[in-house]
């Protein structure tokens, strides 16, 4: 009796301390606001049933819809144009030049209010067409699928593309569209992003010990990883290990080339993806020019500890140089004019405060990012 009471207090002073560390972290997966982010989109789109109204045709594009609502009114409308592209101001055959400006969250700023309306004003001026297809999220992959969806389902074809390419870029290239296909310009892992979200929720919400709730997030992130890298058990290992590093050092996974650097693997893939998105640009004979945007983040300038390792500038630089159609590209690669074009402003007044992924304020999209763009490219 003595030794069975006695291996039961031994089990539970070993279980609970494990019990208490495993609370510990998964109450700090579950409030991280990533996760937080996450799962508000998943279930606003499970509330919309999100998966059982899209079209076969666009099944590429959903996870890069931002809100359910903005899906809704592309499958309900005859006029997509809100969904994939804002019109400016509207292209014509008579326009001097008609330009598509594409990429993430720093193209979508054209969108609002002063700036739209600089762009607008400035397109009346110069007598060119004018549609902003930016999406918060995007990178070169997502911009591909989404240009050869432009072209051929909704028949705009710009003289001249700007596309920006944020720094972060690097970050969702490796870490959110490992499964793009080059072949379909598809990104094949809807479905698997979709389930593992499903399922990962499924276990945070349940009532059960936290060491349990534990191993099945580990067990369902390792089968989800897996599945990406092709059943390859070094890969699959040498990515969970790295982003148990991020959590530690508190570095988000999209910043995580930037703090840490490439490995020569790496680079490969983003000059590889580069490559696709520039040959399709040019399968268009009649494209007259591809600008190609790059700016640099706060602690690429910085001379201290916090100075970021990696600039996907230099990365771009390399691609055009060895492109067969370097002859049409140019790179405004803000590195290279930032003391021209910011002249004496504080680094601080120049990015959002506290912003990890050191977007402008909306004065300097306005008063320098867009007008040095348009000054160099489109005269």
């Amino acid at each position: 009796m003595n030794k069975k009471f006695f291996l039961f207090i031994l089990i539970i002073l070993i279980f609970l301390p494990i019990e208490f560390l495993s609370y510990l972290i998964i109450n700090r997966i579950s409030n991280h606001p990533i996760i937080i982010k996450s799962k508000d989109l998943y279930q606003k789109r499970e509330n919309n049933n999100y998966f059982k109204k899209f079209t076969k045709d666009y099944i590429d594009l959903i996870p890069y819809f931002n809100e359910p609502e903005e899906f809704e009114n592309y499958v309900s409308k005859s006029n997509i144009n809100n969904s994939f592209y804002v019109s400016i101001n509207a292209f014509k055959k008579e326009q001097n030049e008609n330009i598509l400006i594409q990429g993430d969250s720093w193209a979508a700023f054209a969108n609002t209010g002063k700036i739209t309306n600089f762009l607008k004003n400035l397109s009346i001026k110069r007598n060119f067409g004018l549609y902003n297809a930016g999406k918060i999220g995007y990178s070169v992959s997502p911009m591909n699928v989404q240009l050869h969806l432009l072209r051929n389902k909704l028949n705009i074809y710009p003289s001249i593309i700007i596309a920006i390419m944020d720094q972060t870029d690097l970050g969702d290239e490796l870490h959110r569209y490992q499964t793009f296909n080059k072949n379909t310009l598809q990104l094949e892992n809807t479905y698997a992003s979709y389930e593992f979200k499903k399922n990962f929720f499924n276990i945070l919400d349940s009532k059960n010990f936290s060491i349990l709730k534990l191993l099945r997030l580990s067990k369902e992130f390792f089968i989800s990883r897996y599945k990406q890298f092709n059943n390859d058990f070094y890969k699959t290992c040498s990515y969970i290990i790295s982003r148990i590093i991020y959590l530690i050092d508190d570095v988000p996974t999209v910043i995580s080339p930037l703090v840490y650097g490439l490995e020569k693997d790496n680079k490969k893939i983003i000059k590889y993806r580069l490559n696709n998105y520039i040959n399709n640009v040019f399968e268009n004979n009649d494209l007259k020019k591809l600008v190609i945007v790059t700016h640099p983040h706060r602690n690429h300038l910085v001379n201290d500890k916090t100075k970021y390792k990696e600039n996907i500038s230099l990365i771009i630089n390399n691609t055009i140089f060895n492109s067969p159609h370097k002859k049409k590209i140019l790179h405004i690669n803000f590195n290279d004019d930032f003391d021209y074009v910011y002249k004496n402003i504080e680094i601080e007044k120049i990015f959002w405060k506290n912003d990890r992924a050191s977007h402008l304020t909306e004065q300097n999209y306005l008063d320098y990012y867009y007008p040095h763009i348009f000054s160099k490219c489109c005269n």
